[in-house]
């Protein structure tokens, strides 16, 4: 089954369920056999077609499951459409429990050649109103410190790039 589930959500290009189905059957299934075999040979081929960069983004990623809520049950602040009957579906998805970093945003920039927008300083929060950009923001981070002082379209660029970089979707 948790074979299955790998292989149903592989060809779903969801990497995060494949990788926890697949943990799930080598920490269950004999060692040994025909179905072990092909799941070594189908684990192989997945870590090969995934840089391996990407594998410490998708270890730092948390599966949450999806379900139904019905609507008149629903936060008034969700922009979500309710299937017909009054119930509104949400299909599982992963998210990252880690910040991107300034090293990881900066690999973006170099490889691309990207120029992040002008962010609102104003006030927003993370950025020091004098702050120039991004690469000063205005306040001491090293490269290990998440990125702060980026616009919502630099944050979109970022996870295009990603995901072409990858061969992965992220959004």
């Amino acid at each position: 089954l948790f074979f299955s589930e790998a292989t149903a959500a592989r060809s779903m290009n969801d990497p995060v369920r494949t990788i926890w189905a697949f943990d799930d059957y080598f920490r269950v299934a004999p060692s040994e056999g025909e179905v072990f075999s092909e799941a070594l040979r189908v684990y192989a081929e997945l870590k090969r077609d995934i840089p391996e960069a990407a594998w410490i983004l998708l270890e730092g990623m948390l599966r949450v499951p999806g379900g139904v809520v019905r609507t008149d049950q629903a936060s008034q602040g969700l922009v979500l459409q309710p299937k017909a009957g009054g119930e509104l579906v949400i299909k599982p998805f992963s998210l990252g429990i880690r910040e991107v970093t300034r090293a990881q945003f900066m690999e973006f920039v170099t490889a691309t050649g990207y120029r992040p927008k002008e962010t609102d300083r104003g006030g927003s929060g993370d950025c020091d109103p004098g702050a120039a950009d991004w690469t000063n923001p205005g306040l001491e981070l090293t490269n290990d410190h998440p990125i702060v002082c980026v616009s919502w379209d630099d944050a979109s660029a970022y996870l295009s790039w990603l995901s072409q970089w990858s061969g992965l979707k992220f959004r």
